[in-house]
């Protein structure tokens, strides 16, 4: 019986947490995962739980995944084709490939995965430029 919160307990704790949180998520093929990290004090801690759907069936029938589905339908949005998904395109002398888009960041909406793997951030205009339009 746990008395105390602290960063032992919450590591153990967490642990837990995710492996259920794992479970659930495969048993309804959806993504769910504490969001950053959890706050604690000695007599209670806190977090956040985002869920996601992992796959979108579009209307032609395809299943693709949710950061797909979401490009296509924002795309026109920002200037990009909806088919401008996972297409690459090159920028300070990088090759980078279009994974995604965050419209709640106006000045950095597309992201893209870089050469060595990470994750970037884009203005639309750059990611244009960068396909030849």
């Amino acid at each position: 019986m746990i008395t105390e919160f602290d960063k032992p307990v919450m590591r153990a704790i967490r642990a837990d947490i995710d492996a259920a949180l794992a479970l659930v998520a495969g048993k309804y093929g959806i993504k769910l995962a504490l969001a950053g990290n959890v706050s604690f004090s000695p007599t209670g801690f806190r977090g956040r739980l985002e869920g996601f759907v992992t796959e979108v069936r579009t209307l032609d029938g395809a299943t693709v995944c949710a950061e797909e589905a979401e490009f296509r339908q924002l795309a026109p949005m920002f200037g990009l084709e909806p088919g401008d998904y996972g297409k690459p395109f090159r920028s300070a002398g990088s090759v980078y490939v279009i994974a995604g888009i965050k419209p709640h960041r106006p000045k950095y909406p597309i992201v893209a995965t870089g050469p060595q793997g990470g994750r970037y951030k884009f203005p639309e205009d750059a990611v244009r430029r960068g396909l030849g339009r």
